[in-house]
């Protein structure tokens, strides 16, 4: 019996996803979930740049957005995730693609040596792996920051007028 070994690890990985997800909702913080730099920078970019193929980024979508980890949910939610990320995220705004736009074109696999190269020294510069947080933990957070800048602001008001 012969089989396609991509498709026999893609389905793995995403039973072994399925699974993480359900653990990690299972924890006390499940708002809060750490996933590797080459991941994010995949889904942000478009660049499927991620060592674990599509998989990884239907897992990061999916952990975002508390939905399942596939590709209709994450098509559907790529913006607004995006966002999410780049918010919580600023340094993505330092990732440079210039260079790494031809080398990607050349060869995409994840196997490419150029490719390993740029993303190890992105690892460096940024960190390997970085906290993300749920679409509605991070939506909180951002009514809480404007909240209490809008109180500072109030407060700083007052007192000037006395």
């Amino acid at each position: 019996m012969t089989y396609d070994p991509y498709e026999a690890a893609d389905a793995a990985a995403l039973q072994n996803d399925h699974d993480m997800l359900q653990s990690s909702t299972d924890t006390a913080d499940a708002t809060q979930k750490f996933f590797h730099l080459n991941d994010i920078i995949s889904l942000t970019t478009g660049l499927l740049l991620a060592q674990e193929g599509s998989p990884a980024l239907h897992r990061l979508a999916a952990f975002v957005m508390g939905s399942d980890a596939d590709a209709a949910q994450t098509r559907a939610n790529i913006e607004t995730v995006k966002t999410c990320l780049e918010e919580q995220l600023p340094f993505l705004a330092d990732v440079s693609l210039g260079g790494v736009y031809p080398i990607y074109k050349i060869d995409p696999s994840p196997s490419n040596p150029y490719l390993r190269v740029w993303l190890e020294m992105q690892a460096l510069r940024f960190g390997e792996e970085h906290a993300v947080m749920t679409f509605a933990a991070w939506q909180t957070r951002k009514n809480q920051n404007k909240a209490a800048a809008a109180n500072a602001n109030g407060r700083g008001a007052s007192r000037t007028s006395l």
